[in-house]
């Protein structure tokens, strides 16, 4: 809580309830504490330590705050262990994460491709890419816009993501950020079209999402003259 900068009477009104279920019961999971709280304290302190995270995310700093409060009140409290592997590399991506103590780190591998090591029976060693995610990152923004769009079909992970230390987190489903922007309708100010082509979204293979995505990506940058002048 010292940690989370808290304001003093949030504090006291956490170690109340604390106090008050240790009395109840000596063996209550004191690791867990959100989960202990009284929904309106529960409700309060997850506003208090996700709204700024929320806002570093690039396509929710400039959304409207009723859009952020209901995000944070769909919120799930979770404990990851040291060398817990949160996502696997393209494996379906069904929640957000945003950390509140604790570092994670991503990484993917790229491998030369089976057709040189048979030709040439030359066998590299993979390279790797990595990142650290640390107190107020978050993980799997992709989902923003899979919430926006028609599609089923779950984006999937685009690296893979482990915990190097003990991991304090808020994760936000899939399936709630979906509810989010069909509530919130009127403030979502990306596109949000639930009537657009469903048959098409059925049919949809898994990662089809960021294969649209790519693309788009692909015709956008074929349109730019590669000597950054316009005349």
């Amino acid at each position: 809580m010292v940690r989370n900068e808290l304001e003093e009477d949030m504090k006291d009104e956490i170690m109340k309830n604390i106090k008050q279920k240790l009395e109840e019961d000596i063996t209550v999971d004191l690791e867990d504490i959100v989960s202990i709280l009284p929904w309106y304290t529960k409700k309060a302190l997850k506003r208090v330590l996700c709204m700024s995270t929320l806002r570093r995310v690039p396509m929710l700093s400039k959304v409207d705050e009723k859009v952020l409060k209901m995000m944070c009140d769909y919120l799930k409290p979770v404990i990851y262990q040291e060398n817990d592997i949160v996502f696997q590399m393209e494996e379906p991506l069904d929640r957000m994460v945003f950390i509140t103590e604790g570092f994670m780190w991503t990484y993917t591998t790229a491998i030369e491709s089976s057709h040189f090591v048979k030709t040439t029976g030359i066998a590299t060693s993979p390279s790797m890419d990595t990142h650290f995610l640390k107190k107020g990152d978050s993980y799997g923004h992709v989902l923003l816009q899979f919430a926006s769009s028609s599609l089923t079909a779950l984006p999937t992970s685009t690296a893979n993501v482990k915990c190097h230390t003990k991991v304090e987190a808020f994760v936000l489903m899939a399936k709630d950020l979906k509810n989010i922007v069909t509530k919130c309708e009127k403030y979502w100010p990306f596109d949000y079209n639930p009537s657009k082509d469903e048959a098409a979204d059925q049919v949809a293979p898994l990662g089809q999402f960021q294969q649209q995505q790519l693309s788009k990506k692909r015709v956008a940058a074929s349109n730019i003259n590669p000597t950054g002048y316009s005349g």
